[in-house]
């Protein structure tokens, strides 16, 4: 809906807030003041309740269309890849704006891949993006891209899945020009990924990964779900459990996608967490969409947060979130998230940060004699300005400009991360009696590589990671970047990892195969920087609910955790297992802009 438009804006109070659900499709009958909204493509407005209001008309206008999947490949056979060809959309919407983004296939979400323990992906990647030149968003940037890059090189990534990082498989270090001329062999790769027999079943997912583009890239939509499915190893994993088997799919790749006000995305800045550039939440490329199940029907939702702008506290009105898997792997247990609650603040909610994966199922509530159908939603819930990347970016964007201030005061004073609307949930029509799996038919479900790491096999050297955003300083061209005093030349924040930009001629962090080690990783206090990992997942601890309704420190295994914030830092300790495959891959922040700043390590694994 382009032009302006009227809409009601009225004195919210506190309890209005918690139940914003009744504002999107119905008057208060409040006393409102008229404040105009301009078309949807505009950034939203500053002011807070005005944001708000202009937010709930875009759900009046353009949401609640059915939930709807992403195409479905299953790229197995050699003679047949699956096409992926990078292009700009065409004749697309989000939240009634019309986009042209860079895309896989035209559409804002990728298919979903799907596949078996055993098999290798087949994928030819073709890039049909034009040929132009960008700086690269790295001070300094990476000596082979001296006035050679461009937001337009690409590459594929299977992110979580334990496979090869080398060759054609899951290399990163790839590169895949613009076309430069139909059948330009620099513009095409075609990739053969194999997943080893005994991989686990789960949740994992695809994006570009090239260096320097990687933020643009999937800020526009780059992404789609790979789910592996099947498999023998721990007795069939979760696809076997009888009422999970039972269960309805759903895979939500959950989108943040960013852009301008003429619907496009060619600005490194509007990539990276920043309020003003700030969008609602898409599903499968959706904005609000509408989902059906029967009361008393369980259904098993498959998260991907394949978003760049903010950590998502997920919780659904009336409802536990029941989850059986985190980052694709089984939990061993089913951990029972509470329903959304209009009074409740902070992170008991399920958190998913980006990069995060979560497998969970929802009972739907009965109806009430007489009612036909009922509605929830499904939400993306408060959170404090601790946990929020878009708060971190304020503070960042005051460090740039300031030469001293203090980092928790801003915080404090910029205050919680909103809550956003992510779906709306209708139950209706006939009743289904399904149950829930319990803990016992869960407990083995864990895959047998994922036993707990001993202190005795940590025979590895220990690793040490620093993440930090928000110190001054002074890089030399080798990517070397001591802090500096202010009055320095060329003394600025830049994102680092253990005080340095990545640089891929920089020797490589090194891990001995068929070993494990301990990291100790910190962040700088100010963002909560989410640490990921390619090749191998690790085993780290989080906090979350009791049977008792209290919270407690659980163990699992995962390839993405978010460091903490909001004062000195705080390490997290992990442990990882280096099996299978020598090669050289990457560790890095995947808030994907500080990433490509330089927030990034080579990491290499060899006998």
């Amino acid at each position: 809906m382009h032009g302006a438009m009227m809409l009601s804006r009225c004195s919210i109070s506190a309890p209005y807030i918690a139940i914003v659900l009744l504002a999107l499709i119905a008057s208060t009958g409040l006393a409102c003041a008229q404040v105009p909204v301009t078309d949807p493509c505009a950034p939203y407005p500053r002011n807070p309740q005005q944001r708000e209001a202009w937010i709930k008309e875009l759900i009046r206008s353009f949401g609640f269309a059915d939930f709807h999947e992403p195409a479905v490949v299953r790229p197995t056979n050699q003679s047949a890849p699956y096409e992926l060809v990078v292009q700009y959309s065409k004749g697309k919407k989000v939240a009634g704006c019309d986009v042209e983004l860079r895309s896989y296939n035209g559409d804002l979400v990728g298919s979903t891949i799907r596949a078996r323990p055993g098999d290798t992906l087949f994928i030819r990647l073709t890039n049909k993006l034009p040929d132009v030149t960008h700086h690269h968003p790295q001070d300094p940037h990476p000596a082979d891209h001296d006035g050679d890059f461009s937001f337009n090189i690409t590459n594929l990534h299977t992110h979580g899945l334990h496979t090869s990082p080398s060759g054609n498989g899951d290399n990163v270090f790839l590169e895949i020009r613009p076309e430069k001329y139909p059948g330009d062999p620099k513009a095409t790769q075609l990739y053969r990924i194999h997943i080893p027999d005994k991989h686990p079943t789960g949740t994992f997912w695809y994006h570009a990964h090239f260096h320097g583009s990687t933020g643009v890239q999937v800020s526009s939509g780059m992404a789609g779900a790979l789910i592996i499915e099947g498999g023998q190893d721990a007795n069939g994993g979760l696809d076997a459990v009888p009422e999970i088997k039972a269960a309805e799919q759903k895979v939500f790749v959950v989108q943040q996608i960013r852009f301008g006000p003429d619907g496009k995305l060619e600005d490194f800045d509007k990539a990276i967490p920043d309020r003003q550039w700030s969008r609602n939440i898409t599903v499968n490329g959706v904005f609000v969409p509408t989902i059906r199940i029967h009361p008393g029907e369980v259904q098993r939702w498959r998260f991907v947060h394949a978003g760049v702008e903010d950590n998502i506290a997920l919780a659904l009105d009336g409802h536990q979130l029941h989850e059986i898997a985190a980052d694709g792997l089984a939990l061993g247990r089913r951990v029972d998230w509470p329903a959304a609650e209009p009074s409740q603040e902070g992170v008991r909610e399920l958190l998913l940060g980006p990069g995060y994966r979560s497998d969970v199922l929802v009972k739907a509530a009965p109806l009430a004699p007489g009612e036909t159908s009922k509605e929830y939603f499904l939400r993306d819930g408060m959170l404090p300005a601790a946990l929020s990347l878009q708060a971190a970016t304020a503070v960042i964007r005051v460090a740039q400009s300031r030469a001293a201030f203090n980092a928790g005061d801003l915080i404090a004073d910029i205050g919680n991360k909103p809550q956003r609307i992510i779906a709306r949930v209708l139950v209706e029509g006939a009743s289904r009696d399904m149950a829930l799996p319990s803990g016992e038919e869960l407990r083995d479900r864990v895959p047998s590589d994922l036993v707990p790491i001993r202190d005795e096999e940590l025979a590895d050297a220990e690793q040490s990671v620093r993440f930090d955003g928000m110190s001054r300083r002074s890089c030399t061209p080798d990517g070397n970047c001591p802090i500096c005093q202010t009055e320095t030349p060329d003394c600025k924040i830049h994102f680092t990892s253990n005080e340095r930009v990545f640089m891929p001629e920089h020797a490589p962090r090194m891990l001995k195969l068929g070993q494990a080690s301990k990291w100790t990783i910190t962040g700088d206090g100010i963002f909560p920087h989410p640490f990921h990992i390619h090749v191998n997942a690790f085993e780290v601890e989080r906090e979350e609910p009791a049977k008792d309704g209290k919270m407690q420190q659980a163990k699992l295994w995962k390839d993405t955790i978010i460091l903490p914030a909001g004062g000195q830092p705080k390490p997290i300790v992990i442990r990882s297992r280096y099996l299978d495959y020598e090669g050289e891959f990457v560790m890095h922040c995947h808030i994907l802009g500080h990433e490509d700043m330089g927030m990034m390590e080579r990491v290499k694994i060899a006998k």
